[in-house]
């Protein structure tokens, strides 16, 4: 269905349960998306820094280049690698731009774990085909949120919520409060 709605053009990808924040002229999309269309690559990829312990948790890559900043080429992406086996510390963060040459790699992908496709698998047949993968690190000050779980959902909740310049002050007030056990039920 997606195949036949895109037709012939690059198209974007994120996923619902992860937000990316970006201030500035250019958010990461937009990078990716300008990367992506000078580059010719059949996907590109947002990544962020994770320290080396959180890497297991993510899809991550390794860079085709030394010291890799701002938009550069990769060789290796692997899902959840095992502790002490990531490839780097840069991990994906939930946001693609891909040709539709994707389609392809993920009819010919396997089912993995749980008989789930896994498109880090289906970019990884990309790769192996010679296919372009490039990625877009997040500058300073851009963030990966995983809103996944319910505690992680209230982490990324509080600090919009604290940072809202009309109602930052007063929700920081509200949370010390409840904090200290003054909280009193207002009836909002």
């Amino acid at each position: 269905l997606a195949a036949q709605f895109v037709g012939d053009e690059s198209f974007v990808v994120g996923f619902g349960d992860t937000i990316v924040t970006s201030f500035g002229p250019k958010g990461v999309v937009a990078r990716l998306i300008e990367d992506h269309e000078q580059s010719g690559a059949a996907a590109t990829i947002a990544v962020w820094e994770v320290p080396p312990a959180d890497a297991s948790r993510y899809g991550v890559i390794r860079p085709a280049v030394k010291d890799p900043v701002g938009a550069f080429p990769i060789d290796e992406i692997v899902e959840k690698p095992a502790p002490g086996e990531a490839p780097s510390h840069l991990a994906v963060a939930a946001r693609y731009v891909f040709t539709p040459r994707i389609f392809d790699a993920i009819a010919a992908t396997e089912p993995g774990v749980k008989g789930e496709l896994w498109l880090t698998d289906a970019i990884r047949l990309l790769l192996e085909w010679g296919d372009g993968v490039r990625c877009v690190r997040l500058q300073e000050g851009e963030r990966r949120y995983d809103i996944g779980t319910p505690l992680t959902y209230y982490r990324a909740f509080a600090d919009f919520a604290l940072a809202d310049p009309e109602h930052g002050v007063a929700f920081a007030e509200y949370l010390r409060t409840c904090l200290l056990g003054e909280h009193r039920e207002t009836g909002m």
